[in-house]
């Protein structure tokens, strides 16, 4: 479970995760976090989490190891960041996609999704 390629790959995601979210949360001295406790960003962004529901990806294309992702899995993940992205324009204050891009480019790019 702890080791071998799918191991290292999802090590890879989550640190490329973690180092995005902590960029996101310095870029221009924290202006991020203070601009996400503004009460309409607060707004905005919980109406967007109660509609989220429908961009989710599918609990079954985890099934496969993400660097084994054909087009079915790249076109599902494209859609859910597509859908994700409808929302997140609706927050005029603050780039909420930049917080949806923190996870999902690490795994559209060990999925290779971009060369399928």
């Amino acid at each position: 479970m702890c080791s071998g390629d799918d191991f290292s790959v999802s090590k890879e995601i989550y640190s490329k995760m973690l180092t995005n979210y902590l960029e996101l949360l310095c870029r221009d001295g924290g202006q991020f976090v203070f601009d996400f406790q503004k009460e309409e960003v607060q707004l905005c962004v919980s109406n967007i989490v109660k509609q989220a529901d429908h961009c989710k990806m599918y609990d079954n294309m985890f099934k496969k190891p993400i660097s084994q992702f054909k087009e079915r899995e790249c076109r599902i993940l494209k859609q859910s960041k597509k859908c994700l992205k409808d929302l997140a324009d609706r927050c005029q204050e603050i780039s909420v996609m930049d917080v949806f891009n923190a996870a999902y480019n690490p795994i559209e790019e060990a999925s290779k999704c971009n060369q399928v």
